[in-house]
């Protein structure tokens, strides 16, 4: 992947400094390394967890099945119990993971804030490679180590963060370099392509590799993670959020590319100037920390709370994610419902992703062409415009691949459901619009973030709440199977059911109206 040089160096022209090409360069491969290296390792997980319940299961009622090495082949752990199993193990994981993301990221974007970028993404890689390698070493000592412990490997996330911190601290980082908005979008082109390439090629790979050794895309993927720590130093440090700081006043606030963090306390902060005691306290914790915390949150809240289209911004962001969170148990569903092995599925979801590349790169380009050319709509009519396309065609999918009688179908449904993944990119695109911002905002910078942290609070609610409507389904077996997928009406007897049933469409449909009262304030 090349570098534009006409996009890097005209930042000169607005800022008297160029991009610096190499920490560019870093930041691009630390996101590709971290990225390729959680969807490598997602994969096997499954199937290590559902090994270990699975031998459980007939150590107590078939000893014979289990083979010489102590496993138990594949198609014979498809069982209910089994399966139910799996899916809370997982669902808990994930959701642990999600709750310690939420818990440090305000503590880390004032860390971010005061001692640069650096630090804080390489504490999220360490923390990431900490706990996937507990994660390795619980399921590789079957004998040692319950598999449940692998619940523990989730503390991990306190040191550095997960997803929210990571994605928050990337953004920034890339604003930080970035010397003027050509280059700021060229950067998250870059950084955005990265992310859809490695969603597209990591679960073949994940597919191949277990199928030559279970515990070869662990490797990968921690080889991958210890990679990217020596790349994260090449990663600018304070001296550039410090430069953005010191020169707010003389630049757009949007430049400013603070954290979830309030210019201003950024400006007296790092002022050569200002030599005041708090930056002489900067070495060692002191107990007003916690005070300049929660200083933060109310400054997030009321940022929130005075704007009514950025709120209804941010339910969409919480229901849109809300809503995908049965991607987890996607490969569940396939390897259950039709006795695929999981690295059958796994080329299954390339597949997908393959689609979701296709769209970003020909349909969508080609949609905005034509309605900005042709039907001459503003850039905010066809970003509201494409948001509600894009939750139809979701709720189409999602019909689609719940009601699948048979692989055919279930395809037809992941090509339809993937059409629609590109609602994130027109409601990230609405984040930046001039009616989303109030004289009191801070800017997009911190806006963005704000938008990773319902997404990530989404992803809270969500998955716990997607794992037990499919452990439902699985107790009931048959075409309930497709109820995290949104299954058609049951029974008004089954009320339990028939709420589940509801879900996606209920969660799709309230998005659906707030996109239409965006559209309409």
């Amino acid at each position: 992947m090349s570098l534009s040089s006409d996009s890097i160096d005209d930042g000169q022209r607005f800022s008297g400094r160029k991009t610096p090409r190499v920490k560019v360069c870093a930041l691009i491969a630390v996101i590709a390394c971290q990225t390729m290296a959680l969807r490598v390792m997602t994969l096997p997980l499954s199937r290590v967890i559902e090994s270990r319940y699975c031998r459980e299961y007939y150590r107590e009622h078939d000893p014979s099945v289990i083979s010489h090495d102590g496993t138990v082949p594949e198609e014979l752990c498809k069982l209910n119990s089994v399966q139910q199993q799996l899916a809370w193990l997982q669902g808990s994981i994930e959701t642990l993971h999600v709750l310690c993301d939420i818990l440090v990221t305000l503590p880390l974007a004032l860390l971010s804030d005061r001692r640069g970028r650096r630090p804080v993404l390489l504490l999220s890689t360490i923390s990431m490679f900490l706990m996937w390698t507990a994660i390795a070493l619980v399921g590789f000592f079957r004998d040692v180590f319950p598999v449940s412990v692998m619940l523990a490997a989730t503390l991990f996330t306190l040191i550095g963060g997960g997803d929210c911190v990571f994605i928050s601290t990337a953004t920034a980082t890339a604003t930080d370099l970035a010397a003027d908005e050509v280059t700021r979008a060229t950067l998250f082109a870059y950084t955005g392509s990265v992310q859809y390439v490695s969603t597209l090629v990591a679960p073949a790979l994940a597919a191949y590799t277990m199928t030559l050794n279970l515990w070869l895309p662990f490797v990968i993927g921690l080889g991958l993670l210890l990679l990217a720590m020596p790349l994260t130093l090449l990663l600018p440090g304070r001296e550039y959020s410090s430069e953005e700081s010191s020169t707010h006043t003389s630049r757009n606030v949007d430049e400013q590319s603070a954290l979830l963090a309030d210019p201003s306390y950024l400006e007296e902060e790092f002022s050569p100037e200002n030599p005041s005691p708090t930056a002489k306290e900067d070495n060692r914790i002191r107990p007003a920390f916690f005070e300049e915390i929660f200083k933060h949150l109310s400054s997030l809240c009321t940022s929130i709370f005075e704007r009514r289209k950025f709120q209804l911004l941010m339910g969409i962001f919480f229901l849109a994610s809300l809503a995908s969170s049965n991607t987890p148990i996607l490969v569940l569903y396939i390897s259950k419902r039709y006795g695929w092995t999981f690295a059958q599925a796994g080329y299954l979801l390339s597949a997908k992703a393959a689609v979701n590349v296709i769209l970003l790169t020909v349909i969508i380009p080609g949609f905005v062409n034509l309605a900005s050319r042709k039907f001459h709509l503003s850039t905010r009519s066809i970003n509201v415009g494409a948001a509600e396309i894009c939750i139809v065609i979701s709720i189409a999918g999602v019909l689609c691949i719940a009601g699948a009688i048979n692989m055919a179908t279930l395809i037809t449904g992941l090509v339809i459901y993937a059409l629609g993944s590109a609602l994130p990119i027109f409601t990230n695109l609405l984040v930046k619009d001039p009616q989303m911002i109030t004289i009191h905002s801070t800017g997009s910078a911190q806006d963005y973030s704000l938008a990773v942290l319902s997404r990530t609070f989404g992803m809270l609610l969500g998955v716990p709440a997607m794992t037990a409507i499919w452990t439902k389904a699985i107790s009931v077996g048959g075409a309930a199977l497709g109820l995290p997928y949104f299954a058609s009406a049951v029974s008004p007897g089954t009320s339990l059911l028939g709420c589940a049933t509801d879900v996606n469409k209920i969660i799709y449909t309230i998005a659906a109206i707030l996109v239409w009262r965006l559209r309409g304030e």
